[in-house]
């Protein structure tokens, strides 16, 4: 469990800031098409390892759930995406929530999805809250999550590694995560960044516990490519998984 603080409202991102809008960056304006969406295999396996859930665990009964026993769906409770700071384009953080949507295709109840951006000197940025995901969400809504998330990440290429010191935003009992205060052990963890994530102490411990529900996509620095996979994927140099460059 990760120990957490006090709500820190400096890292909630203000949506309505216009200094904190996508800008269109010239780095980008010759960078070839490039399918950034996860190969199928990789989302098989994501989906595979998802846990088997009651619909008691986490929305139980007070959020909709009046049968007279539990049912049983397979499928993350909470799905945690982490968009460097920088990649915030429709192209790229579009194909993570539609890989995290397909890998969560059989989950029959609600499930949340959290939005975060890794890389700002002041920690975490995140929207203030997650969204109620279902199998038949309105692409209205989905487009919204992907236009705030873009907005929050922001664009503009930056070499410099970016330290990752905790995975959940500062909270407490008052969590407007549906009371979610730290990542749990039947999350999904997506990863959106140049490189592996360079993890801090706590980080690379819970990573490393939970190596099995921990996805990759890193972005070449020119946007030109692409590579999906596993945790253990790329700590073991395998090349053979999920590679898409430049058509």
């Amino acid at each position: 469990m990760l120990e957490m603080e006090s709500w820190p409202s400096s890292n909630v991102w203000n949506l309505d800031s216009t200094a904190n809008r996508n800008r269109n960056h010239p780095e980008y304006s010759d960078v070839p098409k490039v399918d950034f969406h996860a190969p199928p295999e990789v989302i098989r396996t994501a989906r595979d390892r998802a846990p088997t859930r009651t619909s008691g665990e986490n929305w139980g009964r007070s959020f909709g759930y009046h049968g007279d026993e539990d049912s049983s769906t397979s499928g993350y409770g909470s799905a945690l995406l982490y968009v460097r700071k920088g990649l915030g384009r429709p192209d790229i953080v579009g194909a993570a929530v539609h890989f995290i949507r397909e890998v969560q295709y059989r989950a029959a109840r609600r499930w949340t999805l959290v939005p975060l951006s890794h890389g700002w000197d002041d920690g975490l940025m995140h929207l203030g809250t997650d969204t109620p995901m279902r199998r038949d969400m309105p692409g209205d809504v989905v487009a919204r999550l992907v236009a705030d998330t873009c907005a929050m990440a922001g664009e503009g290429l930056d070499e410099t590694p970016a330290l990752l010191t905790t995975l959940f935003p500062p909270t407490d009992f008052r969590s407007l995560y549906q009371g979610k205060t730290y990542v749990e052990r039947g999350d999904l963890l997506v990863f959106v960044d140049h490189t592996p994530p360079l993890f801090g102490r706590e980080p690379h411990e819970t990573a490393q516990r939970m190596w099995r529900q921990v996805v990759l996509m890193t972005v070449a620095m020119g946007a030109d490519a692409v590579r999906w996979g596993h945790l253990e994927d790329f700590e073991r140099g395998d090349d053979a998984r999920g590679e898409s460059a430049g058509l």
